[in-house]
């Protein structure tokens, strides 16, 4: 998720053409972490994707948090670590270039959504359960929100329909949170 200077939050739907889950609401940017020297480069995947998919540099960028860690089912089936990106960009330069990017194909559309509203955004964008969506998008979005949000907006999403389980790995094994 990444959070404009003004706090607001920047989201796009992908385009009609993308190869993996085309034409449905996504987090603000996404994408494969790989392998460096037998670890997990975090840091070199986040600063490559918000340069390649927002060109946000990284010196633009003021602080990066680890959020959570989810997986989904198809068409994923995939293990994702969420973060939130706050950077130092002002509504107007995410616009332009997103803007650019709806005109070129790049995007289906784009929101820039106030984080007080963002749960709002989540349950109306993911929520309906007839509709084909990106989870893991929805997921970002989702533990970027402090806790009391993020509870009140799963339970929302899981009043819908929703099946999204929420929990913690104890020794590699999953166990679900009451709430």
């Amino acid at each position: 998720t990444v959070r404009l200077v003004d706090w607001n939050v920047f989201d796009h739907r992908r385009s009609e053409n993308a190869t993996h889950v085309p034409g449905v609401w996504d987090s603000s940017v996404a994408g494969a972490c790989f392998v460096r020297d037998g670890r997990l480069d975090f840091e070199q995947a986040i600063y490559a994707r918000l340069k390649n998919e927002l060109n946000i540099e990284s010196l633009d960028v003021k602080s990066v948090r680890v959020t959570g860690l989810h997986s989904s089912r198809e068409p994923d089936f995939s293990g994702m670590y969420s973060f939130l990106v706050d950077v130092n960009i002002e509504r107007e330069k995410i616009e332009e270039v997103a803007s650019s990017y709806v005109s070129e194909g790049k995007f289906a559309d784009y929101a820039i959504v106030s984080y007080e509203e963002l749960d709002d955004f989540i349950v109306e964008k993911f929520g309906d359960i007839k509709k084909f969506v990106c989870l893991d998008g929805c997921m970002t979005l989702l533990q970027s929100l402090d806790k009391d949000r993020f509870i009140s907006t799963l339970k929302k999403l899981r009043d819908n329909g929703r099946d999204i389980k929420f929990g913690r790995l104890n020794h590699g094994r999953f166990e679900e949170y009451e709430n």
